[in-house]
């Protein structure tokens, strides 16, 4: 777990990842806004929150500059990772990877997966602050570029303002 305090006030950002046998798995997911956008997949008809759909783009666009192709929304990876995001920010569940693999066999989609989870509060922007966090984390970073062509992405803002970010990655 890594922690980084801002001189701005009280932020705290803590990125965790976890190695597994068929890959890294990190978890991101963001506090669902009353604002929705869609999110721009042929597999996905639900709608990315305004945070979701920054994150969504600024790992996509991370992901091009690099010259890799983007990833595509899935329905079934977004609800996995918005309902993981929503228990760690409820205090369902601690902040992690707990039931990772659970949440990839549920999903039903078969072939390596990762996952990236962040939290963080007191910025302005959220999003931007847990993909630069993963960016520069090489484990978060590694499933950021692998080898994955679907995503889903879900974040929570709990009632004391935390930002809980899960994104999952599979390679169908």
């Amino acid at each position: 777990m890594k922690k980084i305090f801002s001189l701005t006030g009280l932020v705290i950002l803590v990125f965790l990842m976890v190695s597994m046998a068929n890959g890294c798995f990190s978890m991101f997911m963001s506090p669902p806004s009353s604002e929705s956008t869609p999110g721009p997949s042929a597999t996905a008809e639900i709608k990315l929150t305004v945070v979701e759909q920054k994150a969504f783009e600024l790992v996509n666009d991370y992901r091009i500059a690099k010259g890799l192709l983007p990833l595509q929304l899935d329905d079934r990876i977004i609800r996995a990772a918005r309902k993981h995001s929503e228990n760690m920010g409820q205090g369902v569940v601690a902040f992690g990877h707990n039931g990772f693999r659970h949440r990839i066999a549920a999903i039903g989609i078969k072939g390596a997966a990762a996952e990236n989870v962040a939290y963080n509060y007191g910025y302005s922007d959220p999003a931007q602050i847990a993909v630069d966090g993963w960016i520069k984390s090489p484990g978060h970073e590694k499933n950021m570029s692998g080898d994955y062509n679907l995503t889903g992405m879900g974040i929570v803002k709990n009632a004391n303002g935390k930002y809980y970010f899960t994104q999952i990655f599979l390679k169908n």
